[in-house]
């Protein structure tokens, strides 16, 4: 009789646990910032220069790391949302209370409509999902818009990166923002182009107060 229920989403070894997508060694190995969500990091410091937040951080280093490489394509682009989910309440374990304490509301970074069509899903949207249900706290996707269809931020340079982005995002149903502190969620930050842009949008737009959190941060200490 075979008991194993599930296999690891990085070295693929069977586990018993119908509830984990990472086996004992591998989940050990994630390279975690441990910063985690705090007034004091370097992805606050980073951001801070160009946008107001409240709080920030990322739950993984990237840095080029072939696990992390290997989580986000994944979740990115192999429609493994159940793994994007799950490490939305990974992030969050054990650091309940540091979000609870700043934030009313979370927002997922949206993808086009066009994209969104092309891809089928936004994966960012289920790590939102994932940390949301952790928290017992909304998650909103129907007030972040993509405003137009901007070419992908991968191979270009920071400044290009801003005038990319540059009124990429509208703001939908306003009234859900007013007077909340919104946490907005992305899949990895690189040049914190895309959550400055966004951020500055929902400022502008009446939320109280902005938070940001990432899956991962390239941003090296």
């Amino acid at each position: 009789m075979d008991f194993f229920l599930n296999t690891c989403s990085y070295c693929n070894k069977r586990i018993l646990s119908s509830d984990h997508v990472f086996c004992i060694e591998c989940h050990g190995l994630l390279p975690r910032t441990y910063f985690n969500f705090s007034k004091s990091n370097i992805v606050l410091d980073k951001l801070r220069t160009f946008i107001p937040l409240g709080a920030a951080g990322s739950f993984l280093f990237y840095n080029e790391n072939q696990m992390v490489q290997q989580i986000l394509w994944e979740i990115k682009y192999n429609g493994n949302t159940h793994l994007a989910k799950e490490i939305g309440r990974l992030a969050i374990a054990g650091n309940e209370e540091s979000f609870k304490r700043e934030v009313d509301l979370i927002i997922p970074i949206p993808l086009h409509k066009t994209k969104l069509q092309l891809r089928g899903y936004n994966q960012t949207a289920f790590f939102a999902e994932g940390m949301s249900e952790i928290l017992e706290m909304p998650s909103a996707i129907d007030i972040l818009k993509r405003s137009k269809q901007t070419a992908s931020q991968t191979k270009l340079n920071r400044e290009n990166r801003f005038q990319n982005l540059d009124q990429a995002f509208m703001i939908e149903n306003k009234e859900k923002i007013q007077g909340k502190h919104v946490l907005l969620v992305d899949d990895v930050v690189t040049t914190g182009a895309t959550l400055i842009s966004a951020g500055h949008c929902l400022l502008d737009s009446g939320c109280a107060s902005l938070s940001a959190y990432t899956l991962a941060s390239s941003f090296e200490l």
